[in-house]
């Protein structure tokens, strides 16, 4: 908890002091005397900053004697993407933060619930390097994934419950090295170093239980190998994609990695009505011995500010 604690005051305090830097670009002093000021001062770092935007989505489908399929379902989903890079003094910081919460109506008569979660996770990320005018940059992260609400998985008739809010949390915390690449339409980050990964849960144990144990342990540590690419790419004036991965290898078993990865494609095409295309990879045998993988491609508003 004291992590997550920590990762929330961060957001915050930096978007206080952000919003107290109110002088031009002009006016503001340069990195050389930021250095030597007793406080750093925050400025925006062009280009794709800010790159935040809000999407409300709606996707439906329909099957008259489709074996295996519902009869209908309607999807509907609410995202929100906020990313920033700032620098304060020498350091160059990035901040992330992304909500997706949405609810899947299913008209099957056969069914236990109409209404499921099919979106349900809030993850926030911060990053600060120090540009050393190398290849690579020396870098520091923490970052945070939480449940936003209650979510169940079903089989058959049978119905699980595997999250709920803030349970399970995972943090976690990394220091290594970091290429980035940054031009007016596009943007690249990789980053691999030694990381600590923290998994704290309340009820819902499967990511932190050890199986070898007869206890159920709600809180678990592990040191290893973080990997993670982050990119966004401005296509054109209407179309953007962004991706990111992140992966995870305990030292105790480097041979097995978990993998996130994430990439969507924002097309506008009038004014505030869109299409996003969505592809979500997941690998970590704590939940599953196979791939899981999730396409969705939706309609609905999307906003950028």
């Amino acid at each position: 908890m004291s992590a997550a604690l920590s990762l929330l005051a961060v957001l915050i305090d930096t978007r206080l002091l952000w919003a107290q830097d109110l002088t031009p670009a002009a006016a503001r002093p340069s990195r050389d005397s930021a250095v030597g000021s007793s406080r750093a001062t925050l400025t925006r770092t062009p280009p794709l900053s800010p790159g935040s935007s809000i999407a409300i989505t709606f996707a439906q489908s329909s099957a008259s004697n489709w074996v295996g399929a519902p009869a209908s379902f309607l999807t509907a989903s609410i995202s929100a993407l906020a990313s920033e890079s700032l620098t304060a003094g020498p350091l160059a910081v990035r901040l992330n933060l992304s909500l997706r919460l949405g609810a899947t109506y299913v008209g099957d008569s056969s069914v236990v619930d109409h209404f499921r979660v099919s979106d349900n996770e809030f993850f926030g990320e911060v990053v600060g390097s120090y540009p050393l005018r190398w290849r690579v940059d020396p870098y520091v992260s923490s970052s945070l994934r939480s449940p936003v609400t209650e979510a169940h998985h079903y089989l058959g008739t049978v119905r699980t419950r595997t999250a709920a809010f803030w349970d399970p949390v995972v943090t976690q915390q990394s220091m290594g090295f970091a290429y980035e690449n940054r031009s007016s339409r596009e943007f690249c980050s990789i980053r691999i170093g030694i990381s600590a990964n923290e998994v704290r849960a309340v009820e819902q144990t499967m990511l932190s239980d050890d199986p070898n144990t007869p206890e159920k342990e709600r809180y678990r540590i592990r040191a290893g190998v973080e990997f993670a690419a982050d990119a966004t790419v401005l296509v054109d004036s209407s179309m953007t994609y962004t991706g990111r991965l992140a992966s995870f290898g305990g030292f105790s078993k480097l041979d097995l990695w978990t993998v996130h990865s994430e990439h969507e494609l924002r097309i506008r095409f009038w004014k505030v009505f869109g299409l996003i295309a969505s592809v979500t990879i997941l690998y970590d045998t704590r939940l599953s011995l196979r791939t899981q993988v999730r396409e969705s491609i939706s309609v609905g508003i999307v906003h950028t500010f």
